[in-house]
């Protein structure tokens, strides 16, 4: 995860589940496969699937709008440096 400010007491406990789900599915002999939630519980969900669809962004969502903001990050596409 890239973030343009400092993580959260909510992000490093996001993380450290997500890196003991890796880790354990890793040292049980899993290849391929990417640790996650579904539906409120962590999986091991293969790279096939992940990989299976694409989902777009649109840029000119007022979601997206709304992420770039919260995040600080500047709007690349226009090329400019603050966003």
């Amino acid at each position: 995860m890239i973030r343009a400010v400092a993580s959260n007491a909510t992000d490093t406990a996001y993380c450290t589940l997500l890196a003991h789900s890796a880790l354990h599915g890793a040292m049980a002999g899993y290849t391929g496969f990417v640790a996650g939630p579904i539906n409120g519980r962590f999986c091991y969900i293969p790279l096939e699937e992940v990989a299976r669809t694409q989902q777009l962004v649109d840029l000119n969502d007022h979601t997206w709008a709304w992420v770039k903001s919260v995040n600080n990050q500047p709007d690349f596409a226009s090329g400019e440096e603050n966003g």
